[in-house]
């Protein structure tokens, strides 16, 4: 079974769980715990243990007919997606044909409200899946292979980090228009990206005129990027020459 059918039959459970996540920072929970929690929400970040005890990170959103009152109601969810080389943005809402499963690019992530109110995330790319769960509702869930982060918004408080890889975002930018555009739309899996951006920051927290500043996030950034080199043992040399093509090493 798919991750919508999994949380379409834990609600239906009802199965006893946690309290949602408030930052990236907190312990892995199950995909039937997220299902229950979801049952009350209209969005959770979140991350879980694949099969084969990789992290998953995932943002799970639910497009309701009628909004619920209890909690942000998201209306649409708009985010970037790679077509034939080139970063278009694509949006989901109530008369988006379902179902979806197809990947999404790096890039920042948006639920908007019936008032426009937001919920802004930032991820490294993965896939999305989207299917209706029961005759009123449409459960969306980004999962990745690299973290998904909370940016400041209307219901939340950003994750640590996600300013800097909004930040490293913002250096690939300009190279949009180079004669590899086409690669980095693409980029690389989310997991080489992921790994990219810390290697990008370690190098930049080491540099000399910033050797005097180096404090808990740099080394904090250390932590992340030798976690993230036993998660993903092959992943570096790609990272690596990313960031050369990038002229960001």
């Amino acid at each position: 079974m798919g991750p919508i059918g999994d949380v379409a039959k834990t609600r239906a459970c009802g199965m006893p769980g946690v309290s949602p996540p408030q930052s990236i920072d907190e312990a892995a929970i199950t995909v039937d715990e997220a299902a229950r929690l979801m049952g009350d929400l209209g969005f959770m970040t979140f991350w879980t243990l694949s099969g084969a005890g990789q992290p998953v990170w995932c943002l799970a959103a639910v497009i309701r007919d009628a909004p619920t009152f209890e909690h942000f109601d998201p209306e649409r969810a708009t985010f970037w997606s790679a077509s034939d080389g080139r970063g278009e943005v694509m949006t989901v809402d109530r008369a988006t044909r379902l179902p979806i499963a197809q990947p999404y690019s790096w890039g920042a992530i948006r639920l908007v409200d019936r008032l426009g109110a937001r919920n802004s995330f930032v991820s490294f790319g993965g896939t999305l899946d989207a299917d209706r769960i029961g005759a009123d509702a449409r459960l969306l869930i980004f999962s990745s292979h690299a973290p998904i982060l909370r940016m400041r918004s209307h219901s939340q408080q950003p994750d640590r980090g996600a300013d800097e890889i909004i930040a490293f975002f913002g250096r690939m930018v300009p190279h949009l228009w180079a004669a590899e555009a086409a690669e980095i739309v693409t980029a690389p899996r989310p997991e080489v990206l992921y790994l990219a951006f810390l290697l990008n920051a370690c190098r930049r927290w080491r540099s000399a005129a910033r050797r005097d500043s180096f404090t808990e996030e740099a080394r904090r950034l250390q932590r992340d990027l030798e976690l993230a080199r036993l998660r993903f043992p092959d992943a570096e040399p790609a990272a690596a020459a990313f960031l050369d093509r990038m002229a960001l090493a």
